[in-house]
C-alpha cells in the first residue's frame, strides 16, 4: 500500500480571553506581506489560516467583527471555536455571520438548530469536533452529537484541539469519539470522516486535490481489505 507523505501547516490563534486580537491578526498579515515574494521550498510548514479560540462566556465572536476586516481582506481561512460553552448556539450563528467562519470548532449546541445546521450544510463548513476535551468541559456519556451531525451531511472532522490541555492523539480521539457514541462508529464511518478532514484541511487546492485523490486511493484499498 502507498503510503502518504506527511503535510504539516501552520495555523496562527489569537485566544479571546488572553491576547488583543487585533495584535494577532496585525503580525501575521506583516508576516504574509513580508514574504509574499519568497518561494517556500516543496514541504516546508506554511502559514494557511487563523483560529479564534479560548473563552466564549463574556467573549462572543461578533466583539472582533471589526479585527477580522484584513483577515477577510486578503481572503484568509478561518476558523472560531464555538458552540462548547454557548448552549444555545448564538456564538456559531456570530462566527458565521459576523466573522465568515470556514470551519467551526467544537460546535455542540448545533444540533439544537435545524436552520443554523441547513446553513453549515448549505455552505459545507466544516465542524472540528475534539472528544476528549468535549468529555472533559461537558461529560457526555453516550449521546456525543458526532454521529447525529454526520447523518445530517454536516463536515464534522475529528481533532485532538489543545494536546497539551487534553493529552491525547489523533487515534485516541477516534477511539473516544466512539465511547461516547450510542452504538459506537462503523469502519466506514470513521473512514468517511477521516476523508471529510482531508477535505476540510486549510490548503491550497491544487495541492489539496492531489492529496484527496492519494486519499481516495488509500481508502479504497483499506475498504478492499475489510
Amino acid at each position: 500500500m502507498k503510503r502518504i507523505k506527511s503535510v504539516v501547516n501552520l495555523i496562527v490563534i489569537g485566544t479571546k480571553h488572553s491576547t488583543n486580537v487585533k495584535d494577532n491578526i496585525d503580525d501575521l498579515m506583516e508576516y504574509m506581506k513580508e514574504n509574499e515574494k519568497i518561494d517556500i521550498p516543496e514541504g516546508y510548514p506554511e502559514l494557511v489560516g487563523f483560529d479564534l479560540a479560548g473563552e466564549e462566556m463574556g467573549n462572543s465572536p461578533e466583539k472582533f467583527k471589526q479585527d477580522f476586516e484584513k483577515l477577510h481582506a486578503n481572503c484568509f481561512k478561518i476558523t472560531i471555536h464555538a458552540g462548547e460553552e454557548d448552549i444555545n448556539a448564538d456564538h456559531i450563528w456570530q462566527a458565521i455571520y459576523h466573522l465568515h467562519a470556514d470551519r467551526i470548532g467544537h460546535g455542540l449546541s448545533l444540533a439544537k438548530k435545524p436552520d443554523l445546521l441547513d446553513k453549515l450544510r448549505f455552505r459545507q463548513i466544516g465542524l472540528e469536533m475534539c472528544p476528549t476535551s468535549n468529555y472533559q468541559t461537558q461529560n457526555f456519556d453516550k449521546d456525543y452529537p458526532l454521529k447525529k451531525l454526520f447523518k445530517e451531511y454536516i463536515n464534522v472532522t475529528v481533532n485532538t484541539d489543545n494536546r497539551g490541555i487534553s493529552f491525547t492523539t489523533l487515534s485516541d480521539e477516534y477511539l473516544k469519539a466512539a465511547q461516547m457514541t450510542n452504538g459506537g462508529l462503523s469502519k466506514w464511518e470513521i473512514l468517511n470522516i477521516i476523508k471529510i478532514g482531508f477535505k476540510q484541511a486549510f490548503w491550497n487546492i491544487t495541492s489539496l486535490s492531489g492529496l484527496i485523490k492519494d486519499i481516495d486511493n488509500e481508502i479504497y484499498e483499506t475498504v478492499s481489505v475489510f
